[in-house]
């Protein structure tokens, strides 16, 4: 069946495996796609086992990645048809158009569509487009503001919330944005309703110390900045242009650490009014501009780190006493505004009855934990998963994968190392734990199997010896 192809033994043992959970970890180029797209093939041409292709759940992360995902596995269909043709390969290639080939997205639509009744959906809900998000995303917040300035024990906590802060809504660096984040949060967590009411009830001094924490780990990440910049420096000038103009950060960086390791919130809010960033020269005569903006890139993110911290409400220098209470109040207040700003865009898409994609997956995970017979139900049908750039995923798509999968049929790929979707609050770290948590000897029973495809077929070796060359210095 893939005779023609010459695999490598990984290769081969990754679209072999079975009986057990499959992760595979694949870096860029070592032919993560055709190996799904035969190890789909394999299973459907099983001679013990044979399996009808729409009893595949395949997800990926783009429309683009999962039509490729399809032509693949056509592809790969019609291959194993013209070599040895039957009548089962010819019926995988009508029901290939109803598989369920699809981005986790319209997997959740899908769903949606076929169980609306059990929501209380509208069976004809549209999905909103990003013009459409933006405009209701800043009514609603308007009228969320509104709403809570006129509720008096709202408006007092937000006079001590808003105080000192750039509060103009849709202003850059405007601190009524931190809303539309805290609510981006909550959509990529399985029960935010339960998160927000956490965060109300959370000790005042277990507030101070996971911010003081925040505030530690911060000032790490911008010492390892400055050290970048220090680096790409005395790399492309030999440390004539910054040097030791960069002192002046460390001496800033150095004064965090140290009121933040002792705890002492009141020197620290201090360091953050008195906050004043050293100047840096012009760059040198014959340097271009891009490679000056290329130096200066990581100091100029510990100026955008260094300054976000005074949004902290432990250390926000507002005229109210410095305290872990008053720290906690400010805490209370946001997360007040950030549950009001969430019903109240839900009524407004409720109005025009239409869905974001972040509701594809809230209103699934809900149909699927509200209704067992459902998951129970795909549990049964789906033969086998398979989970593209797995390390791109959410912990509501894990959630939903959880509930639709077997102990013994999920098959992952993914690269740590080619994370992109931060933005949409990926958590890498599940890929992470899921390979740590398998075994490397197939032999190794009772555990997931780890596969590492890590041989590159997509670069010639003068490339990867170049680049290898290059970020060995740099990194």
């Amino acid at each position: 069946m893939t005779a023609s192809i010459r695999w490598t033994a990984a290769q081969q043992q990754a679209i072999d495996a079975a009986g057990r959970d499959v992760r595979v970890s694949a870096s860029a180029g070592t032919g993560k796609t055709a190996v799904l797209a035969h190890r789909c093939l394999a299973r459907i041409c099983d001679p013990n086992k044979p399996t009808d292709v729409d009893r595949l759940l395949v997800l990926t992360y783009t429309d683009a990645a999962a039509e490729e995902m399809r032509g693949r596995i056509a592809q790969t269909l019609r291959e194993a048809h013209r070599s040895n043709p039957s009548g089962h390969l010819r019926r995988q290639g009508l029901l290939l158009d109803a598989a369920w080939i699809s981005t986790f997205h319209a997997f959740c639509k899908r769903l949606l569509t076929e169980h609306f009744y059990l929501l209380d959906l509208d069976p004809a809900f549209g999905i909103v487009d990003p013009d459409q998000q933006r405009l209701l995303r800043a009514e609603s917040l308007l009228e969320t503001l509104e709403t809570a300035w006129a509720d008096p024990a709202m408006a007092a906590g937000m006079r001590v919330l808003f105080a000192r802060r750039n509060v103009q809504p849709f202003a850059k660096g405007s601190f009524t944005g931190r809303i539309f984040e805290i609510y981006e949060f909550l959509e990529s967590i399985p029960d935010a309703d339960a998160f927000l009411e956490r965060v109300r009830s959370l000790p005042a001094e277990s507030l101070i110390e996971e911010q003081r924490a925040v505030i530690l780990r911060t000032i790490r990440t911008c010492r390892q900045k400055a050290d970048h910049t220090q680096l790409l420096d005395a790399y492309f000038t030999g440390g004539q242009w910054l040097g030791g103009k960069l002192e002046g950060y460390y001496d800033l960086i150095g004064a965090f650490e140290k009121a933040a390791s002792k705890g002492d919130l009141t020197k620290l809010a201090g360091v953050i009014e008195g906050l004043a960033f050293p100047r840096l020269p012009n760059r040198p005569k014959g340097m271009d501009k891009e490679r000056a903006e290329q130096i200066k890139a990581p100091i100029q993110e510990v100026k955008k780190d260094l300054k976000g911290l005074a949004n902290l409400a432990s250390v926000c220098p507002t005229d109210a006493l410095i305290s872990s209470e008053a720290a906690a109040g400010q805490v209370r207040t946001l997360a007040e505004l950030a549950g009001r700003f969430k019903r109240t865009y839900a009524a407004a898409k409720e109005r025009i009855s239409s869905l974001d994609f972040s509701d594809l997956e809230q209103y699934s995970l809900r149909l699927l934990s509200e209704h067992p017979e459902v998951s129970d139900k795909l549990r049964r049908w789906f033969e086998y998963i398979f989970v593209d750039e797995f390390q791109d995923i959410n912990a509501v798509q894990k959630r939903i994968l959880d509930a639709v999968r077997r102990e013994d049929n999920v098959f992952v790929v993914g690269d740590v190392k080619q994370s992109i979707y931060a933005f949409r609050r990926s958590r890498p770290e599940l890929f992470l734990e899921a390979l740590a948590e398998s075994a490397e000897d197939p032999s190794e029973a009772g555990r997931p199997q780890r596969i590492d495809l890590g041989e590159n077929f997509r670069s010639r070796r003068e490339v990867l010896e170049f680049a290898n060359a290059v970020f060995e210095r740099i990194m």
